[in-house]
């Protein structure tokens, strides 16, 4: 069992030409944000996301731009940067996004800065990375993934923010509990923002 636990929490590395330890926001931006969350500014945008997400599945156009990932064992969704939203909020909102999925009993596995030079510009990666808790699904030997692990990522290029992706990696091994679904993640993390019980 603690051999399915340490591959549940194994975090895939790839080749970056740079990669440091997050180092989070300065004094000025902690305080800002500590503001905006008192102003509950996020409910601007959070239910609007969420919105937009089920429109686009429901082949409506939505009224932000995104792109929703769909494979075998991974789920996810490219908010694209808008700008009705800023980049400050849009910084604020890949936080605020963070704090939503550790609410969720999430653990933050890793967070850092990878930055990739290519031809004509370059790309910057802010990448958190979370696991479930250690546990066992009640009454079961099976290793309680919860949604899989998660990544979200705020993408900017030549400094200016492009997207937010959010990813959840489930493993489909019988050693496993099912993967909770990605339309209830995101439920959580967007449509219930004030909610803290966990799925």
């Amino acid at each position: 069992m603690l051999q399915n636990f340490k591959y549940l929490f194994s975090k895939n590395k790839s080749s970056q030409p740079s990669c440091q330890r997050q180092a989070g926001f300065c004094r000025a931006d902690q305080e800002a944000y500590a503001h905006w969350l008192q102003q509950k500014t996020y409910l601007n945008w959070t239910p609007e996301f969420f919105k937009a997400y089920h429109y686009d599945k429901a082949g409506i156009r939505p009224s932000y731009q995104l792109e929703r990932l769909v494979q075998l064992g991974k789920q996810g969704v490219i908010f694209f940067f808008d700008d009705r939203i800023g980049e400050q909020n849009f910084k604020f909102l890949n936080e605020f996004l963070k704090d939503q999925v550790l609410r969720l009993g999430y653990r933050l596995h890793s967070a850092d800065i990878r930055t990739n030079l290519k031809n004509n510009y370059t790309e910057t990666i802010y990448k958190y990375y979370f696991t479930p808790p250690p546990s066992c699904v009640d009454g079961s030997i099976l290793c309680n993934q919860l949604y899989g692990n998660i990544s979200l990522d705020l993408i900017q290029l030549n400094a200016q923010p492009a997207f937010i992706r959010i990813v959840a990696n489930s493993y489909l091994s019988c050693a496993f509990s099912q993967a909770l679904s990605f339309d209830d993640l995101l439920s959580h993390i967007l449509a219930r923002p004030t909610e803290t019980e966990k799925p």
